[in-house]
């Protein structure tokens, strides 16, 4: 953390993040700023997750990426730093915690249809993450041809099955 600052974060009794931390730019042009060092144990995941809360009293609904030391950095997207009128070296306060929402998708008939014919397939597919099921439905949504559709709905199920075997 070179040139980012850890953030400071205060004492809270509920599973809520509260603290200050530094906006930074990345290398590759993004700005960000890094939630405390246990953010992983506090929000329960070491993966990416949705959280919901306030930055510089702005509501947002946002993703938190893993670091892969414990802790988590979120983007600034062009939106919210026009809002907050911040820029690289500000500091922002922020109150975090997990979205209790579950992320809904709109799974397609034609695939739920599938899913429905193999109890195993159904199974891995509503353990995979939000991003990953939505991922094989946008694959599949993308066919152009009903041949195309209907062959990626047989691959995603045979992938999935696949992905059990490999464990």
């Amino acid at each position: 953390m070179s040139s980012k600052q850890k953030p400071r974060r205060q004492k809270s009794k509920s599973k809520k993040l509260e603290f200050s931390s530094r906006i930074y730019k990345t290398d590759a042009g993004w700005l960000c700023f890094n939630l405390p060092q246990d953010s992983s144990e506090i929000l329960g995941t070491r993966e990416q997750v949705t959280v919901i809360g306030t930055i510089n009293g702005r509501p947002i609904r946002l993703s938190a990426f893993p670091t892969g030391d414990g802790s988590h950095y979120i983007p600034v997207n062009t939106e919210i730093q026009s809002d907050l009128q911040v820029e690289d070296g500000d500091y922002v306060r922020a109150s975090l915690e997990v979205d209790p929402a579950p992320q809904q998708l709109n799974i397609p008939g034609d695939l739920q249809e599938a899913l429905a014919g193999s109890k195993k397939a159904r199974d891995i597919f509503e353990g995979l993450s939000y991003t990953n099921r939505r991922e094989y439905i946008s694959w599949i949504d993308d066919s152009k041809r009903p041949e195309t559709r209907a062959q990626r709905i047989l691959q995603t199920i045979e992938r999935l099955l696949e992905s059990q075997r490999k464990e």
